[in-house]
């Protein structure tokens, strides 16, 4: 896998995360949804929304290759689920 997928999109709002998008420098996707999404009354991460998909830990997903994403980018949905999952 030659490149990192980019978190597109996030509408997490609750999340200290996000500030006009993800500004974590990578997040963890599980079943249940986004793992590095945290409520708190305070902004954390990087100065800008660059954030990336560290692991996947999806096995049914089909963009999953070796607990990586191999989409081009994906969209965190208000729910911290992964909107671009696509069953295997």
């Amino acid at each position: 896998m030659a490149t990192v997928t980019d978190v597109k999109t996030c509408t997490v709002t609750a999340c200290a995360y996000n500030n006009e998008g993800c500004t974590a420098e990578a997040v963890t996707i599980t079943d249940s949804g986004c793992a590095t999404f945290i409520s708190l009354d305070a902004h954390g991460g990087l100065p800008t929304a660059e954030a990336h998909v560290g692991a996947c830990q999806r096995a049914n997903c089909k963009f999953n290759q070796d607990l990586l994403c191999t989409a081009s980018a994906i969209t965190v949905g208000d729910s911290e689920a992964c909107m671009t999952f696509e069953a295997r």
